[in-house]
């Protein structure tokens, strides 16, 4: 089958598993994936694992789309979309004659499976978006032998929590740890444990020396 035939039946069979009203067709998108409601990404996986021999985890992916204005954002369009805060409004020039308006929409979070068949040879993409409130989703770490792994990187860099994992603590970074740094709103401390958490680039040691030479260059001219 072609990718596009692939993903029309993902869609379709997943609508049949999972009900229509938790599954979101995005096949418009550069990579055609299928949303599916956060209480019900388990059972997808489960779905693609048992029906379509989905035995290989490529990857999970996770993002913070605070800000971020792409199609994904607009949860309106979606079934479920009363679990998401509704969109707020900014007036963008209250001093204006004609003041302008622009929709804000809520801030959301970006979960994205990648699956492999090795006996069906697909590739398949589910999507997930969660609240910015508390965002969970139910682990799959006793499914695919890599996904605590990556359960833990995402919790430990934007502190989305996989309920009832095995074993879910910080990968990257310390225990005691404040935050989550891929959150797009993360402030850094400036010490951690007595030691200073930054230090100079690189580059700017690199931007000196090219500085340096080049006026070494236009003296010796």
């Amino acid at each position: 089958m072609t990718s596009e035939e692939i993903h029309v039946t993902l869609y379709r069979d997943l609508c049949d598993a999972l009900g229509a009203d938790n599954v979101f067709d995005r096949s418009s998108e550069i990579l055609p994936s299928v949303e599916i409601h956060p209480e019900f990404i388990r059972q997808a996986i489960t779905f693609l694992k048992v029906s379509r021999a989905a035995d290989y985890l490529d990857s999970i992916q996770a993002a913070d789309l605070l800000g971020y204005t792409g199609p994904v954002s607009d949860r309106s369009i979606v079934p479920w979309a009363s679990m998401y805060p509704e969109p707020h409004i900014k007036i963008k020039d209250e001093a204006a004659s004609e003041s302008t308006e622009e929709k804000i929409m809520p801030r959301i979070f970006l979960m994205q499976y990648q699956l492999f068949s090795f006996d069906n040879n697909e590739h398949y993409i589910l999507k997930s978006m969660l609240p910015f409130e508390n965002p969970a989703v139910d682990s799959i770490d006793d499914m695919f032998g890599n996904a605590n792994w990556l359960e833990r990187e995402i919790w430990d860099l934007l502190g989305i929590n996989f309920m009832n994992s095995r074993d879910l603590r910080r990968l990257l970074l310390p225990e005691n740890w404040k935050g989550h740094p891929l959150r797009r709103d993360y402030v850094q401390e400036d010490t951690y444990a007595g030691m200073s958490t930054s230090r100079p680039s690189p580059l700017d040691e690199i931007t000196e020396a090219a500085v340096e030479n080049v006026k070494k260059w236009t003296d010796e001219l």
